[in-house]
């Protein structure tokens, strides 16, 4: 038996996509916060760097992505 694939609409993959963009950026808002409130500039530039590079690996499942770390 072949189950149908269900496909996403392109305005609703956009909005989800800017939904993400939102979210990461409250996130990097909150944590790169100091006592004083304000961006601790060093943080913000990794997050950026880590964030335009290339994955380095392909996650399969829960038990790979908690192998990996023991092994580099």
């Amino acid at each position: 038996m072949i189950t149908p694939t269900k496909t996403v609409p392109r305005d609703r993959l956009r909005f989800l996509e800017h939904e993400v963009a939102r979210y990461r950026s409250l996130f990097i808002s909150l944590v790169g916060e100091d006592a004083e409130g304000a961006y601790r500039p060093e943080l913000v530039a990794r997050v950026l760097k880590t964030a335009s590079e290339r994955p380095t690996k392909i996650f399969r499942g829960a038990s790979h992505f908690f192998a990996d770390p023991k092994r580099t």
